[in-house]
């Protein structure tokens, strides 16, 4: 080895080590230094990733609680405007009964089941069976819309009794309001 080193021009030595160095500078930015700038890198996009579904998050949680404050709201203005403070199933019915003698509708069946339990909310799912005319039938379904307001119709039947110029209705609907659970 010592006679390998004498042939060495003195000249070369200085380039020798540049090169040596740069090979170990190369290898270490290689393997080391790089593989560390691509983790960093794609740890930093999976944090920016999670911060935007974090803000989804937390928006469809307060809309969430915003909309459980209306139904409550809801809830609790049905009670006040029935004046009274019997439960909500039995509100219903009441108003639906003076809706039908308003508008010369026939009610006849009503009947509440209980529904899923949602949070604190219960809903209540009330099957309605009503025979009247065409208009009236229209007018006693805009009156549900407009003044129950808990109640939302989900489903909505319409058959013809008869074949007159004002035809006589059948009309089956399921109608849903959420009250106070248990």
């Amino acid at each position: 080895m010592t006679r390998w080193l004498s042939t060495i021009d003195p000249k070369r030595v200085p380039l020798f080590a540049t090169a040596a160095i740069a090979l170990a500078a190369a290898t270490l930015l290689l393997y080391v230094v790089m593989p560390q700038v691509k983790a960093r890198r794609a740890a930093v996009e999976e944090k920016a990733s999670l911060a935007a579904t974090a803000n989804v998050a937390a928006a469809l949680a307060a809309e969430r609680a915003t909309l459980e404050g209306a139904v409550q709201s809801l809830v609790t203005l049905a009670i006040e405007r029935d004046g009274t403070t019997q439960p909500l199933a039995a509100s219903i019915i009441s108003q639906l009964q003076e809706l039908a003698a308003e508008h010369g509708v026939d009610l006849v069946a009503v009947e509440p089941n209980a529904g899923a339990q949602i949070a604190t909310l219960q809903e209540t799912v009330f099957d309605v069976e009503l025979v009247g005319e065409y208009g009236d039938m229209v007018a006693y379904l805009r009156g549900v819309r407009a003044k129950i307001e808990p109640l939302v119709i989900r489903e909505l039947s319409i058959m013809p009794i008869d074949e007159t110029h004002t035809p006589k209705i059948h009309a089956v609907l399921a109608a849903a309001a959420f009250g106070e659970g248990p």
